[in-house]
């Protein structure tokens, strides 16, 4: 059974107040389509939106469809641990993944897995059975008429920039700028940098604390 955890979301209309007060007068297809690219290469360029799977293992099933049940493309498999079954007190192991088969898989020792982006497939060959949480970083469908609300909540302030520098950028327009769009640009090129390494050290923040507890 693979069940996936709640994922909230919030509208793109959400973030078009903060557009209007520099273009009160453009389209809101306009404003969509700027934000929804920018979110696109935030997620590309760095893993900042991830969504978690639980896998309950049946016996004899090795192979299990993993994909993000609401459009969202998976870019990579960030994390997967075994939580063994009667084990649950002693807590998880991560299992070692990898994009192909191992070349000798009978006579290979220890949990193997291994996930196909073609068939989005996720091979799991465990000694035990029990439940495996899958963590992925994803990147928003190309028709999405929502985000992730970590958009909202987490990184607002580097969706705006790189949304209003490509709003700028666009030539022939009234409203085009390219020496200003140009500093939005790299601005949010910064911002985003900061991004992915305060996410990279939130994660390594949460695993000290979980290995050794709430002293360190």
């Amino acid at each position: 059974m693979v069940v996936y955890e709640p994922f909230p979301t919030v509208p793109l209309s959400e973030f078009h107040s903060e557009l209007r007060f520099e273009w009160p007068d453009l389209p809101v297809e306009l404003f969509d389509y700027y934000l929804l690219r920018t979110a696109t290469d935030m997620c590309r360029r760095a893993p900042l939106i991830h969504r978690r799977v639980r896998i309950t293992l049946q016996p004899g099933v090795t192979r299990y469809a993993v994909k993000s049940p609401d459009g969202m493309t998976m870019v990579a498999i960030t994390g997967l641990r075994h939580i063994p079954t009667g084990n649950e007190e002693c807590g998880s192991h991560q299992v070692p993944r990898s994009f192909s088969a191992p070349e000798h898989l009978c006579c290979a020792a220890g949990d193997k897995a291994w996930y196909d982006p073609d068939e989005e497939v996720l091979t799991l060959h465990l000694n035990q059975g029990g439940v495996v949480a899958v963590d992925m970083s994803v990147v928003p469908a190309p028709t999405a008429c929502v985000l992730p609300a970590a958009f909202r909540d987490e990184l607002f302030p580097t969706l705006i920039m790189g949304t209003r520098a490509g709003i700028m950028l666009i030539t022939g327009r009234p409203w085009t700028n390219l020496k200003v769009g140009g500093e939005l640009y790299n601005e949010y090129n910064r911002m985003l940098g900061r991004a992915a390494v305060n996410r990279s050290l939130r994660k390594q923040r949460g695993i000290v604390k979980m290995n050794f507890g709430r002293a360190l």
